[in-house]
């Protein structure tokens, strides 16, 4: 799976275009095996998909768009870094915590919340 997740962050890195955030999103929400995974890749699908095919779109919904993709950038590259330690650490991995530093503005809280108390969680075995 860490290939799979680091192929995604190096396309992350490469997707200067909302075209591209979109196509990486979508395969990511299909592909995804983490439920986490899956809702950060939705987030991002579901800000662009009405306004995708449109020449141009209202910055404000591009902006929210942007920081949910930076969000899913930043939830693959957390990831990335929770496989290879527990790889490194000979630890089997059950699940990993979320992060996300670029939370959009409209992202309920529920999930908002979620995501900053993963943030802490992921911080505290980290710098263990």
């Amino acid at each position: 799976m860490n290939e799979l997740i680091d192929s995604w962050l190096s396309e992350s890195n490469g997707a200067l275009s909302y075209r591209r955030m979109y196509d990486l999103a979508r395969r990511i929400a299909e592909a995804a095996e983490g439920r986490q995974t899956a809702e950060a890749a939705i987030q991002v699908v579901h800000s662009l998909e009405e306004v995708i095919d449109l020449p141009v779109a209202d910055s404000s919904l591009l902006k929210r768009a942007r920081h949910a993709f930076l969000a899913l950038a930043d939830h693959l590259a957390a990831e990335s870094v929770i496989e290879q330690v527990s790889e490194g650490a000979g630890c089997v991995r059950v699940e990993a915590p979320e992060v996300s530093a670029h939370a959009p503005s409209n992202v309920d809280g529920a999930l908002a919340q979620e995501l900053n108390l993963d943030l802490l969680q992921t911080k505290q075995v980290l710098y263990r």
